[in-house]
């Protein structure tokens, strides 16, 4: 487990995998309660109201600051939280971040053109068993994907409003109530998955007959990378120990050389 939790803090490009060789379950309306971990790019958007923190939005992982989601989804005071499973009872994995930055694509809300936004979290993510990022690319036509399906926390009835406190997955591609945000993912013949929608809007909550929309995330690609070259992230810690490292050093050689006999 260390030996696995130290290859995704040091290998950065590793991305789409399923920890534990974990074959995904499902979850929506008309979806079944995933395994724990088997999407840990998954993130729930969760507003402020009043004093108690409800689930909102879906997103996805991309890079351990960066966050995807629907431009759709912002409202009030949001939080972001990995490594989630069950909501109403969070498990000791889950990790907590703020929203230090956000841009979208000159959205249209009336439309709903361009529904995507990206999402710099004020804390970086530890990627770990249930914190990973999901593979992006610009050309999807290369690859030959086997499955696809959606998460997220979204009703699981449109008899009334009633949200599951597990993640839910399922094949069928129908945007449901509260699952906005959330990814469409398919996996190609390695078992790689890849971000290919963003779940935009439908009728209802997956009605019948009615189609899903779902952002297509490969013409953004290259806003985004741009976006994130464009806006760094300063990385504190690693100046940090860096300047204890070299504070530490001096301090010693200080006291080599006042301890040594003249």
């Amino acid at each position: 487990v260390i030996t696995t939790r130290l290859l995704f803090l040091f290998v950065s490009d590793i991305c789409g995998t399923v920890p534990f060789g974990m074959a995904p379950e499902a979850r929506i309306i008309g979806g079944t309660v995933a395994r724990r971990g088997a999407w840990p790019w998954q993130v729930s958007f969760q507003f402020l109201d009043d004093v108690v923190y409800t689930m909102y939005c879906g997103g996805c992982i991309i890079t351990n600051y960066w966050v995807l989601t629907a431009a759709h989804c912002f409202n009030g005071k949001l939080r972001v939280v990995a490594g989630v499973h069950n909501i109403k009872h969070p498990e000791a994995t889950i990790q907590i971040s703020n929203i230090s930055l956000k841009s979208n694509w000159s959205f249209d809300a009336k439309l709903r053109y361009h529904d995507i936004a990206v999402v710099r979290l004020a804390t970086p993510v530890a990627f770990n068993n249930f914190v990973q990022p999901i593979c992006m690319t610009t050309d999807y036509s290369r690859l030959d994907f086997l499955n696809c399906h959606i998460s997220g926390w979204g009703v699981t009835t449109t008899s009334r409003w009633n949200a599951p406190s597990e993640m839910l997955r399922t094949h069928v591609f129908q945007p449901w109530c509260g699952d906005s945000g959330g990814p469409l993912q398919c996996s190609d013949k390695t078992g790689n998955y890849y971000l290919v929608g963003i779940t935009s809007f439908g009728r209802g909550c997956a009605e019948k007959g009615s189609p899903g929309i779902y952002t297509r995330v490969s013409n953004y690609k290259d806003w985004v990378d741009d976006f994130i070259k464009a806006h760094p992230v300063r990385n504190f810690t690693a100046n940090f120990l860096i300047l204890l490292f070299l504070t530490i050093i001096s301090d010693l050689l200080l006291y080599i050389l006042r301890c040594r006999p003249t």
